[in-house]
């Protein structure tokens, strides 16, 4: 399959303003990486008059497509909306030209392991990944023609329909779960049953992760799990190849805690990936003898969550909350009667989870299977010559 650079087949390729802007309580909205890499509730706002100077450079409408470039890169999304928004550096401008390539395709394109690849090879590692616009222009898509383009763009719609389908309905179990956590016990931060609390510090033991130095890291070895393996699970592991070091050990089950990054990037796991190590910004959690169990923690921590991010505030960049801050989580210590039937209903609840992720799993392999094919060209032979037979 032919192809070509990005900034042949695009109008304008340019970024957001340099400049910190002077924020308002109310305007123009003013989008930054965390508007649309993950729920971000510390919104920005710009007057208009600011926002009319900015877009004389750089002006996203509806169809066109924003790609992080700095911080978390290599992240794509289609301008879906129609008010007036401007955006930050952290944010690159594509404009794509639609008499040659279909915006639905070339977004998820940019949203590929083929085009991570090319971005991390290009990005420059300081204290922050970062790409540069000659860069991001440099990147290659596969180019069929333009009727094949949509139709790959068809399919792929389909199954990313499928598989928001079954995200949704395992959200809707999470939900079901909380619901049953709060009805049971009450909200854990008002303590609104009055029930028996204990600092989350008294009944774990807590393991800090690594800063891994680049000379530890290879091609082969163990899984070093990062947030960013927590926050998005198809994201690419580093990999060490040293000894196992035992205090750094995650393994399936363990209950882990993520305390830097982005506010949505602040949360907590039940952990079901390979054994592996943990980065840095994340805690392990080992309930003590006489803990209620990793399960129940794991749901009180989730109701928790709200509380802690909104305690950091707003603004831009990353956050993090202090070892006390979790340490000091109440946590309601409920009559053994009461924890075992909630024990019971969620092993009810968690069978019926563990279908639906069974549903996610497969839909979730069968879009990353049409991805793979898609831009390696194997669906294009059999698209192009039913489109060439019309």
């Amino acid at each position: 399959m032919n192809k070509v650079k990005l900034m042949d087949i695009c109008t304008k390729i340019t970024d957001g303003t340099h400049h910190t802007p002077k924020y308002t309580e109310s305007g123009v909205p003013f989008f930054r990486v965390t508007d649309i890499t993950a729920s971000n509730n510390s919104k920005k706002y710009i007057s208009n008059e600011e926002h009319l100077e900015l877009i004389k450079r750089c002006h996203p409408e509806k169809g066109d497509i924003l790609y992080s470039k700095n911080g978390t890169i290599g992240v794509g999304k289609i301008v879906d909306w129609d008010f007036e928004f401007s955006i930050f550096v952290s944010l690159c401008l594509i404009k794509p030209n639609h008499k040659i390539v279909n915006t639905k395709y070339l977004n998820y394109f940019l949203n590929t392991s083929f085009a991570l690849r090319q971005a991390l090879k290009y990005s420059k590692v300081a204290t922050i990944k970062n790409l540069h616009l000659v860069e991001i222009k440099k990147l290659k898509v596969p180019l069929p023609p333009l009727a094949v383009q949509e139709r790959i763009a068809a399919i792929l719609d389909a199954a990313d329909e499928l598989r928001q389908k079954d995200q949704a309905l395992l959200k809707k179990y999470d939900d079901l779960i909380q619901s049953l956590f709060l009805d049971m016990f009450g909200d854990p931060v008002s303590n609104s049953k009055n029930l028996k609390v204990k600092p989350l510090g008294e009944l774990c033991d807590f393991y800090s992760g690594k800063a891994w130095k680049k000379a530890e890291l290879g091609s082969y070895g163990y899984k070093l799990v990062r947030i960013s393996n927590l926050h998005k699970p198809n994201f690419p592991y580093w990999l060490y190849e040293g000894e196992m070091i035992e205090k750094l050990k995650v393994e399936a089950g363990d209950l882990l805690f993520s305390w830097a990054g982005v506010q949505a990037s602040i949360d907590v796991y039940l952990y079901d990936g390979e054994t592996g190590m943990l980065n840095q910004h994340i805690y392990n959690l080992k309930p003590k003898k006489n803990s209620p169990n990793k399960e129940y923690l794991f749901n009180l921590l989730k109701l928790h969550l709200r509380n802690l991010r909104s305690s950091l505030g707003g603004g831009v960049g990353q956050f993090h909350l202090k070892k006390s801050d979790i340490t000091s989580i109440k946590v309601l210590i409920p009559d053994e009667a009461t924890m075992q039937v909630f024990l019971d209903s969620l092993s009810i609840l968690n069978d019926q989870k563990q279908q639906a992720q069974a549903n996610i799993k497969k839909s979730e392999e069968l879009f990353q299977s049409l991805l793979q094919k898609a831009f390696k060209g194997e669906l294009v032979s059999e698209l192009e010559s039913k489109v060439s037979n019309k």
